[in-house]
């Protein structure tokens, strides 16, 4: 993984947090109205950090292990922006992978926005109920 500047420090922390489901490091990444948009999720836009913080929780009682191969991950002090490989191993299910890009903006404490891109027609969320 080759990374530059902080966005792309933030966004790799938090990629390793989701994927070992480390909520307090989660919590100190998101801020107070930062914007998550993920296809896995129902809904897929979230904004805040309660709501966002109950998605980690919905995808924590369904997820048993999310990891992420990023080929790129570039970005200056503001925007990062990767690409890559996601494995989804949901609970007594078989891992699925899925190709994703990821875009990112932080302001001076955390994560201002985070955008996932992959094609999900075919994937169950990563949450059977709703979240919010």
């Amino acid at each position: 993984m080759n990374s530059r500047g902080r966005a792309a420090s933030l966004l790799e922390d938090y990629l390793a947090a989701l994927g070992t489901a480390d909520s307090a490091a989660l919590d100190a990444l998101i801020g107070e109205h930062t914007l998550l948009e993920n296809p896995f999720l129902n809904p897929s836009r979230l904004l805040g950090r309660r709501e966002i913080a109950s998605a980690h929780d919905a995808i924590r009682e369904q997820i048993e292990s999310l990891d992420f191969d990023l080929d790129h991950c570039l970005g200056d002090a503001v925007r990062a922006i990767a690409s890559g490989r996601l494995g989804v191993t949901r609970r007594g299910e078989a891992r699925r992978d899925f190709a994703v890009g990821l875009v990112c903006e932080c302001d001076d404490r955390s994560l201002a926005r985070l955008s996932l891109y992959s094609d999900t027609r075919n994937a169950r969320r990563w949450s059977d109920r709703r979240i919010l």
